[in-house]
């Protein structure tokens, strides 16, 4: 049994839960569906897109927001991400989450991201998982 599934299964223990609630937990960061390709571009820390700011987001284990090195909430991820989309050229965000980030966690934040920062081709937004 992998280390993560060993860890998530202490955790549905030690938090109480049994059979059918523990099997409703949210699943480990690495089984999350993946994000839309039409919205979201590979990264590749050696390539960068040209010309751009490049904006990292943390994504901590138990799901708050690290902007610069700060924690913030969702309400001020939504300003600084509307903030975002009037710059020019757009900038590239990263959004890095650490291992055991719930994918519920996920799936609302790169819904803001998506609405916020307006990610696609023109405003390039990438992911790194596990970090």
């Amino acid at each position: 049994m992998s280390r993560t599934r060993v860890s998530w299964a202490v955790l549905a223990l030690a938090s109480g839960l049994a059979g059918s609630q523990a099997a409703s937990c949210s699943k480990p960061q690495n089984s999350c569906p993946a994000a839309s390709p039409a919205l979201w571009i590979a990264y590749d820390e050696h390539e960068p897109p040209a010309h751009r700011v490049m904006l990292r987001t943390t994504i901590l284990r138990d799901g708050s927001v690290s902007w610069a090195g700060r924690i913030i909430s969702d309400d001020q991820l939504a300003t600084y991400l509307m903030r975002s989309r009037r710059m020019d050229p757009a900038p590239y965000h990263v959004v890095s989450y650490e291992k055991g980030v719930a994918c519920s966690r996920i799936g609302r934040l790169r819904g803001m991201f998506e609405q916020h920062a307006a990610c696609g081709r023109q405003r390039p937004c990438s992911e790194r998982m596990g970090e």
